[in-house]
């Protein structure tokens, strides 16, 4: 149940801070132009830094330049490359600026195992014409509202391409590109001292709402998402179901969201 407690707290956490915030207006059309000049379709700035250490974004890999393995999955571009230095227990102090503190306690504790190999960095992203021209209106359309608790004028992915507030930076992350429906098994572990760790395997599912077929029209506008996820492991844990209907305007419509408890045998309503 921690596994689930976590994630409806995280969800009641950024409720809690939209609460906050109060319906702007969306930003105008000189700015939104900034889409195809200095920005990219989704709203990084598409010039290298500074330094040069980050390049500047050129469209990113096109997927009909990518060599699929047998599997369908596309081989890794960059797999002759080599690493621009490595951090380890011997040289890290010079580095400790950029590393965290769990990085310098690993550092320290494995001295003879542990090392973060640094590599050049990329920019490889592609965005598709129509994630491109969902921002773009989402630019000139998009707003808060019930103070920060909804989007009005919202298409698809991406509502803030050029956020305004920290508000519109957490819708942002609410509303990033993902595929329109997708399922997915991961596997978790949180490694303890002595080195013993548990295995928590999970299977997910994920559709965002307009992807969903024949909906009653005023229940589409609403929903941003649905989740979904059962634990496979470990064995104590086995049956456990998480199911999640994500609304846009929270304040019209809260969250929904049911939790199935295998041990228990009864679905409940969760927080």
């Amino acid at each position: 149940m921690n596994h689930t407690k976590t994630l409806l707290r995280g969800g009641a956490l950024l409720c809690t801070l939209l609460l906050a915030g109060s319906a702007l207006a969306a930003v105008t059309a000189e700015q939104a132009a900034q889409l195809q000049t200095t920005l990219t379709p989704i709203g990084a700035e598409r010039a290298a830094s500074a330094d040069g250490r980050i390049p500047a974004w050129d469209g990113g890999l096109a997927k009909a330049n990518l060599r699929l393995l047998a599997n369908g999955i596309p081989a890794d571009p960059f797999a002759d490359e080599q690493p621009l230095l490595t951090i380890d227990a011997s040289n890290y102090t010079q580095h400790q600026e950029h590393l965290s503190p769990g990085q310098i306690a690993l550092l320290r504790r494995f001295p003879d195992s542990y090392r973060l190999p640094v590599y050049p960095s990329h920019r490889s992203v592609a965005i598709s014409e129509s994630v491109a021209q969902a921002a773009a209106r989402n630019a000139v359309n998009a707003k808060l509202s019930n103070g920060g608790n909804g989007v009005e004028g919202f298409a698809s992915v991406v509502a803030f391409p050029i956020p305004q507030n920290g508000l519109e930076v957490l819708w942002n992350h609410l509303t990033r590109n993902r595929n329109p429906s997708f399922s997915l098994i991961t596997d978790s572990a949180a490694p303890q001292k002595d080195g013993a760790y548990t295995v928590m395997t999970t299977q997910q599912y994920f559709t965002r709402g307009e992807a969903v077929q024949g909906q009653a029209p005023d229940k589409a506008r609403n929903i941003l998402y649905y989740y979904s996820h059962k634990l496979t492991a470990p064995a104590r844990m086995v049956g456990e179901v998480v199911l999640v209907h994500e609304t846009l305007d929270q304040v019209a419509e809260p969250r929904l969201s049911w939790v199935y408890s295998a041990g228990q045998r009864r679905v409940r309503r969760a927080p």
